[in-house]
Parts: structure tokens; C-alpha cells; sequence
């Protein structure tokens, strides 16, 4: 999943302009992350062409293709964007502790961000030799919320989001452990970490 060759200076550089950004605009941590996922996914290359978009007029954090197939992160800024209903997701999907509950809102920008990296990831060429075929199908969490959130995108985009913030400096501090299973064994690290709660919450 990793590759040890160097990288010319200018594009070091240029990853680290880039880090600094989503850091200061996205949020604390948010440049590590996208760091560690460079490093990580280092042949998915639609990771380095995707714009990260800032919209103060949403307020939902949505990344992958938009509708007319173009690649991007849609960051809202708007103050309800972090739900209740996505602290909890993160909370109980990644096994947090539930004093996360009262923590700052840049205590989960990471995971969400990860998350989103990992919509991106789907969406490039080599995504099935990394992680082999899912149903692509896209669901409305207002319409089932269950079905959304269990589905294979979600469920493999947390996978993913698990994989890059467990091998992130910000994870690491965080005492954070990436999964055990590889990348073709996401769907047995899923069954493991069911969010029952949220989903009745959200039902």
C-alpha cells in the first residue's frame, strides 16, 4: 500500500504547501492526515488532483465525485455541519472513548476527514486492486439511515479513515491503533465495529 521511493523535492514541497493549508482551513491535524494518506495510497493519484472546496452556504462535509463525475472535498462551514448524529458515528464506529463526546469539534475533523480521503481513494482507478470490488451504490441517510451507514461506501470509507488516522502522528498521540485486517479483509474489521447506538439514535 506503501512505497519507499523518494519523491522529487518540488512535489515534497508542494505536499507539505498543501498540508499546511488543509490544516489551517480544515482543520487541527487535518495536514497530517492528508499527509499520512499521501504516503499510504501513494499510487492513487486522484488524491493529489482533488480540490478541497470550502462552502459556508453547506452544512454537510461530503468528498468522492459530484454528479457531472468531478473529483473534490465539500468542506461546510456553516456552525451545524458536525452533528451530534456524526460525533456519535465516529465515537462508536472507531471505539472512542465517550468523553469524546464533550470534546472540541477539531477532535473529529480528522476522522472526517480521513473519511472523505477514503470516498476520493473509491473513485480512482485502483481502488479494486487495493481493496477488491464493492457495491457502489449510493444511499440517503434521511430515507434509511441504517442502510446508508452500513452500506459498502460508508463502511469502507470508515475502514480506510481507520487505516490513515492509526498511521497518523495525530493517531498515534491519540493512542489511536490502525486496523489488524488488510485492505482485502476491510469488510471482516467492519463487522467488528457495529454503531447500534447511532443507528437507533438516527432511526
Amino acid at each position: 500500500m506503501s512505497e519507499s521511493s523518494e519523491l522529487p523535492v518540488s512535489r515534497k514541497e508542494n505536499d507539505r504547501q498543501a498540508a499546511e493549508a488543509v490544516d489551517y482551513y480544515v482543520g487541527r491535524w487535518c495536514g497530517d492526515i492528508y499527509l499520512t494518506a499521501l504516503d499510504l495510497f501513494s499510487r492513487v493519484k486522484l488524491l493529489r488532483e482533488t480540490p478541497i472546496y470550502l462552502r459556508d452556504d453547506l452544512d454537510i462535509i461530503s468528498g468522492g465525485l459530484n454528479r457531472d463525475g468531478d473529483p473534490g472535498i465539500w468542506i461546510g462551514l456553516q456552525e451545524r455541519t458536525l452533528t451530534s448524529s456524526m460525533k456519535s458515528r465516529v465515537i462508536e464506529r472507531f471505539d472512542l472513548s465517550n468523553d469524546y463526546f464533550i470534546a472540541p469539534n477539531y477532535n473529529f475533523m480528522p476522522f472526517i476527514f480521513a473519511h472523505e480521503l477514503g470516498h476520493v481513494i473509491q473513485a480512482d482507478r485502483s481502488f479494486e486492486r487495493i481493496f477488491g470490488a464493492i457495491n457502489n451504490e449510493l444511499l440517503i441517510p434521511e430515507t434509511n439511515y441504517a442502510a446508508y451507514v452500513n452500506s459498502d461506501v460508508e463502511l469502507n470509507a470508515d475502514y480506510i479513515a481507520a487505516v490513515i488516522v492509526g498511521n497518523s502522528e495525530y493517531g498515534i498521540e491519540a493512542g489511536f491503533m490502525p486496523p489488524a485486517e488488510e485492505p482485502l479483509r476491510w469488510r471482516e474489521w467492519a463487522a467488528t465495529h457495529p454503531i447500534p447506538e447511532t443507528i437507533a439514535a438516527n432511526s
